[in-house]
């Protein structure tokens, strides 16, 4: 089991959907983000071992630290992986989605939130392990590299520049905007 983490925001967390799943399931934890630079707090919450060694959670997305709003909650329709990357400006974050689908198996896409211009983007990949690293090369070019020893994935290079976005109110349809590919 990790540390828990806890927040300085003053923020209802029971109200987020699936938050009291924590009173049937001990092990159940929390990861916070604080973004100062952009007042954003990124919380992956009731996080548990989905299957071995494999640990999925449901995404809240905080702004405004003084007088917190819900900016984005993902709770139903898939979970993520508590990995979290963010830019240097923290105008990006970079988050491990797990999607399941009966028909196609399990994706693990990486999705780029922006949270600035309210809208999203995300790349395939076909590893559905959820260790990964992003080094920052510039202001629109980011390195992702599993974690992994022996991993047969190679890094892969974004460039958000050259990525197609998507409305941020829009990203509730990742599974099928992935499955139809």
């Amino acid at each position: 089991m990790k540390n828990m983490k806890t927040t300085e925001w003053n923020y209802d967390f029971s109200s987020l959907p699936s938050w009291s799943n924590r009173e049937t399931d001990p092990y159940i934890y929390d990861e916070y983000f604080e973004l100062s630079k952009t007042d954003t707090l990124c919380c992956i919450y009731s996080i548990t071992e989905a299957t071995m060694c494999n640990y999925l959670g449901f995404l809240a997305i905080l702004k405004g630290k003084d007088n917190p709003t819900l900016y984005l909650n993902i709770a139903n329709g898939f979970n993520f992986c508590d990995e979290f990357f963010c830019s240097d400006n923290e105008n990006l974050i970079f988050l491990q989605p797990s999607l399941y689908n009966e028909n196609y198996g399990s994706k693990r896409p990486i999705l780029i939130i922006d949270i600035i211009n309210n809208r999203f983007s995300y790349l395939f990949r076909d590893n559905v392990r959820s260790s990964f690293k992003i080094v920052q090369k510039s202001d629109c070019r980011f390195e992702f590299l599993p974690n992994e020893k022996n991993c047969e994935q190679k890094k892969i290079i974004i460039d958000t520049s050259e990525l197609k976005w998507y409305n941020i109110q829009k990203i509730i349809s990742l599974p099928e905007m992935l499955y139809d590919e």
